[in-house]
């Protein structure tokens, strides 16, 4: 069973945000498990959401599926995309789907 837990926290007034951006996960997988796990992440063309899908795609067990708006426009998404698919083995697989939500 994986389990997401808070690994460090941001030093003084650092957003959250901002650690993450720098390279610390505010999330991790309980290395025990080698089974994969399956991401679904909405907003991720921008901040927290292109942020969180970079950091889960560093890791060769996590499957992400990264939404947004438009796909195509979201240059530095498509570029995780494709260091990820240079790096097979090494890297989680990211996949992007198109996703908006209205009323």
């Amino acid at each position: 069973m994986a389990a997401a837990v808070r690994s460090q926290s941001p030093p003084g007034n650092t957003s959250e945000l901002a650690w993450l951006c720098a390279g610390h996960p505010i999330m991790t997988i309980n290395q025990e498990t080698t089974s994969p796990t399956t991401w679904f992440i909405t907003g991720c063309s921008r901040g927290l959401g292109l942020a969180l899908v970079r950091s889960l795609a560093k890791e060769a067990r996590n499957l992400v599926i990264a939404a947004c708006r438009n796909p195509s426009s979201v240059h530095a998404l498509n570029a995780i995309v494709k260091e990820c698919q240079a790096h097979p083995g090494d890297a989680g697989e990211v996949y992007i789907v198109c996703l908006d939500v209205e009323d």
